[in-house]
C-alpha cells in the first residue's frame, strides 16, 4: 500500500505537502564555484595559444642555435615538452614554422623601423638609419634569412613575402621624396630601391661576391657609405 505524503489538517482531513519550487528560468544550471561553458572555452583558448607560443620559442631557439636544416620537428616538440602530433596540429610543416618565426622577427624589424623614424631628420639619413636597423636585422637573423633563401628557390616567394619587401617599399617612398624635396641626387627610385636591398643582403649574409667577406665587421659601415656617395647631392 502507498503512503501518502500529505499531512492531517486540524480538521481530520489530509492536507497536500508544500510543492518544491520550480528551477527560475535564469538560475544557472550549473553549481556554484564550477566554470560555466564561456569560461571553460576561455581557459582552452588560453591553452592552445600558450602551447603554439611554446612551439614557436621552441623553434625560434633551435633555428638559431643549430640552424635551419639541423633542427628537427621532434627537436622541436622536445624543447617545446610536448608531442609531435601537437606541433603538426598548430603547424603543417617545419617550413610553416619557419615562416611564422621569421614573419614574427620582421614585424618587430619594422615596429623598430618605424620608432626610430622620429629621430630623423632629413630623407638620406631615414634611408641611412633604415640600412643600419637593416644590418642589425640580418646579422641577428642570419641562419633563417639563408634557409629562407634556400627554401625559396624550390618553392618560389611572392613578392611580398621576401623579407626584405618591407624595406624595399620603405626604401622607395624615401627615395621618391627624397628626390622630389631637392635633398637627394635624382635616380631611378625603384631601381635603386632593389640594388641597395640586394647588395645589403649579399654582403652581409656572405653570398656571391661578398662570400669571402662573410662575418666582416666593416662591411655593414662600407655599405652605409656607399649609399650615401650614391645619393647625396
Amino acid at each position: 500500500m502507498l503512503q501518502s505524503h500529505s499531512a492531517p489538517n486540524g480538521s481530520g482531513l489530509m492536507r497536500p505537502s508544500p510543492a518544491r519550487p520550480r528551477r527560475s528560468a535564469t538560475e544557472p544550471s550549473t553549481p556554484a564555484g564550477e566554470p560555466g561553458p564561456r569560461r571553460a572555452s576561455a581557459r582552452l583558448e588560453r591553452r592552445k595559444a600558450q602551447t603554439r607560443a611554446a612551439i614557436l620559442e621552441a623553434a625560434s631557439a633551435l633555428f638559431d642555435e643549430q640552424g635551419y636544416e639541423s633542427t628537427s620537428v621532434l627537436h622541436i616538440a622536445e624543447r617545446a615538452d610536448t608531442g609531435v602530433g601537437t606541433v603538426y596540429g598548430y603547424f603543417r610543416s617545419k617550413e610553416a614554422l619557419l615562416d611564422e618565426v621569421l614573419r614574427q622577427r620582421v614585424a618587430a624589424a619594422v615596429g623598430a623601423y618605424m620608432g626610430g623614424l622620429a629621430g630623423s631628420a632629413g630623407y638620406l639619413e631615414r634611408i641611412m638609419d633604415a640600412l643600419v636597423l637593416f644590418a642589425e636585422f640580418i646579422a641577428a637573423n642570419r641562419s633563417i634569412l639563408l634557409a629562407t633563401f634556400q627554401l625559396s628557390t624550390r618553392r618560389g616567394l611572392e613578392p611580398d613575402e621576401v623579407p626584405a619587401h618591407w624595406l624595399y617599399v620603405a626604401l622607395r617612398e624615401m627615395l621618391q621624396a627624397g628626390i622630389e624635396a631637392g635633398e637627394i641626387r635624382e635616380v631611378p627610385a625603384d631601381a635603386t630601391a632593389r640594388t641597395i636591398i640586394g647588395v645589403h643582403l649579399m654582403g652581409l649574409l656572405g653570398i656571391a661576391v661578398f662570400r669571402e667577406r662573410a662575418g666582416d665587421d666593416a662591411l655593414p659601415a662600407e655599405l652605409r657609405e656607399m649609399v650615401r656617395v650614391l645619393l647625396e647631392r
